[in-house]
């Protein structure tokens, strides 16, 4: 049997030392890269110290260097199974979302168990292992201890695969299971039969599979520029994206290199991609990644709100950008683009990503300049919402809340604000700021302010709203649809559809700079003809100013939240609020004052004047079923 475990010793160190010099020669050294070549040094190494103490116990039996060498391989063997888990933690992008703690907790098992180690080596107890006067290896009392540590390892290995196998490329999943395999029958056998010393050959035979699999990364570079290619970095900003993990994006997009692809000679042309690539890849420190996407467009993934790496990396490539390069026979300067962006944001699709990196190609002057991603973004996710609300209008999924306007005089809610809410596919509310823009801009406002007008009837003619001390529904209107002919006779029509009183309806209208527009003066004549009444929205922002406060058109003036959030702890603010309170209260139209959610704005607004509130402070806009509910707990 000794004869047997010196052939699987010695098999185990060539196949280990067949990894390490097949992998010197690879030139990308990733994270995961950087795990499983430690990982294939520790397997060296503790096969050379299990072959030198087995050497030992058949010649010598020199007790000093049985345990030397013993103590060597346990110290340095332990860190296998936390180092394996890391590897898969980094393959799947996981890893790089971790913190400081998170890291220290994940290795906690290994450093007790090395803290046994020591205290084994240093103390005559040998709880872990010792050596009989024969030389012969026996399992101390508490050797349990560091098969315990393997299977807990092991589990976090299982469960983590079992979580992120949606993250790995299918080979690469494979590949993983079957190593995980490999080095477990050995454990297992070697746990179980402890004369048979197989482990470690488990895990090389582990290593070189990994070697010639996810290690081999040839198909993954492009060949032009020595970069990971563009399949790698959809890949890995796949898995980023779905880990929601925090990333900074930065790119290079040489915009003319189609020009110099015709120009110049193959040579000439490869030659100049290479001095790029060269110069980004000089750019990249530990834990950077940098890729070929295509078409002369370079882009470098950065973690961990690197911010001021960000902005050095800008300014290095602006500076080298701006600067010639040069080939054989030419001089040549570059038109380029950077840009730089965080994610996930608003951006949470590998779709959106791809959109705002392929749209950063338009310059026509020589040097570097920088596009904002934001604006990418927000062209993107117009894009994308068009064609969202064409069907969300077709099949009506628009939906209402309702956030209370409560009476401080009564002490109860006596209104409320009808909010448009929108699902996307997955369930998640859509900004409805950007939503009624998009629909502002495709001309779909008015047909959506007719739906949500229609629910708003339906809504009240389902509940008794006198028994529910509400005294009106306020909802807004958009300045486009007042430029719509049939407004007034579609709500007349509506109203009378669901036989609604017009006292229990009142309009918020936010005023822009068309208002004084004499169409849209004679829209509002026709709807106070009706009997509507209207809530002068947002003052004290964009275009309402004190002559149409005046004007006569309106029943409430909603000051905007934002003068009252910008009054926190700012005394010139606070005044402006505090006399603006004070002079529309002399008149006879109510003060409704949007975004209260501390009892200090409550304080401020209620002591100049202030007799009606609506913000979080009393309550979030409500579900319409949410909302009567609350109506009837305020009416007791």
């Amino acid at each position: 049997m000794q004869t047997l475990n010196l052939g699987f010793m010695i098999s185990s160190i060539i196949v280990a030392f067949f990894c390490l010099f097949f992998d010197g020669i690879r030139l990308h050294h990733t994270q995961h890269h950087r795990i499983y070549k430690m990982g294939t040094i520790i397997v060296l190494i503790s096969a050379i110290m299990d072959f030198l103490a087995s050497y030992i116990s058949l010649t010598s039996k020199n007790t000093f260097w049985l345990n030397t060498t013993n103590n060597i391989y346990f110290l340095i063997h332990s860190a296998l199974p936390p180092l394996f888990v890391a590897y898969i933690f980094t393959l799947s992008g996981k890893g790089y979302s971790f913190t400081r703690k998170q890291y220290y907790l994940f290795f906690l098992p290994f450093i007790l168990l090395e803290s046994c180690i020591i205290c084994n080596i240093i103390s005559p107890g040998n709880l872990l292992f010792m050596y009989d006067h024969d030389g012969n290896y026996m399992r101390g009392p508490l050797a349990y201890l560091i098969y315990a540590d393997t299977v807990f390892y092991f589990i976090a290995i299982m469960i983590t695969m079992y979580k992120t196998k949606d993250l790995f490329l299918k080979k690469n999943f494979n590949v993983l299971v079957n190593a995980s395999i490999i080095s477990i029958i050995g454990l297992i056998i070697q746990a179980l039969f402890v004369s048979i010393r197989i482990e470690l050959l488990s895990e090389a035979i582990a290593c070189i599979g990994l070697l010639l699999s996810i290690e081999n990364r040839e198909m993954d570079i492009d060949q032009d520029t020595g970069l990971f290619n563009h399949k790698i970095f959809l890949y890995r900003i796949n898995s980023l994206l779905k880990l929601n993990t925090h990333f900074e994006l930065l790119s290079l997009r040489i915009s003319n290199i189609k020009d110099y692809e015709t120009l110049l000679s193959r040579e000439e042309y490869q030659s100049l991609i290479m001095h790029i690539a060269s110069f980004i890849q000089s750019l990249l420190l530990h834990n950077e990644l940098g890729y070929y996407y295509d078409d002369g467009l370079f882009v470098i993934i950065l973690f961990h709100n690197k911010i001021y790496r960000v902005s050095e990396i800008l300014r290095l490539i602006q500076e080298r950008m701006n600067k010639p390069f040069y080939t054989e026979h030419n001089e040549i300067l570059v038109q380029s683009l950077i840009g730089s962006g965080s994610f996930p944001n608003k951006i949470k699709s590998l779709e959106a990503i791809q959109y705002i990196l392929e749209n950063t190609y338009s310059t026509t002057h020589l040097g570097c300049h920088y596009i904002n991603y934001k604006i990418l973004q927000n062209v993107y996710q117009e894009a994308t919402l068009a064609p969202y609300i064409d069907l969300a209008l077709k099949e009506h999924r628009f939906e209402v809340y309702f956030q209370p306007i409560i009476d401080l005089t009564k002490k109860r809610a006596i209104a409320g604000e009808a909010l448009l809410r929108l699902k996307d596919e997955q369930g998640h509310y859509l900004n409805t700021e950007q939503v009624i823009r998009v629909a502002e801009k495709q001309g779909k406002i008015i047909a959506i302010g007719q739906q949500i007008f229609e629910i708003i009837c339906q809504f009240i003619s389902h509940i008794d709203m006198d028994a529910l001390g509400l005294e009106y529904i306020e909802f807004n209107l958009s300045p486009a649809q007042l430029t719509y002919g049939q407004l007034t006779q579609s709500f007349s029509s509506i109203l009378n559809k669901y036989h609604i009183d017009v006292k229990y309806l009142n309009m918020e209208i936010t005023e822009t700079e068309n208002m004084d527009n004499s169409e849209m003066q004679e829209k509002m004549n026709d709807l106070k003809n009706l009997g509507f009444k209207f809530s002068l929205d947002d003052f004290g922002t964009g275009y309402s100013n004190l002559t149409r406060v005046f004007s006569g058109y309106y029943k409430n003036i909603k000051i905007d939240k934002s003068l009252l959030w910008e009054s926190d702890g700012n005394k010139e603010q606070e005044t402006i609020l505090v006399n603006l309170i004070k002079s529309i209260s002399q008149t006879d139209m109510s003060i409704i004052q949007e975004g209260v959610e501390t009892t200090e704005q409550l304080e401020r607004v209620q002591q100049a004047g202030a007799k009606m509130i609506q913000g979080y402070y009393f309550s979030k806009p409500l579900t319409a079923n949410e909302f009567i509910d609350y109506l009837k707990r305020n009416l007791h």
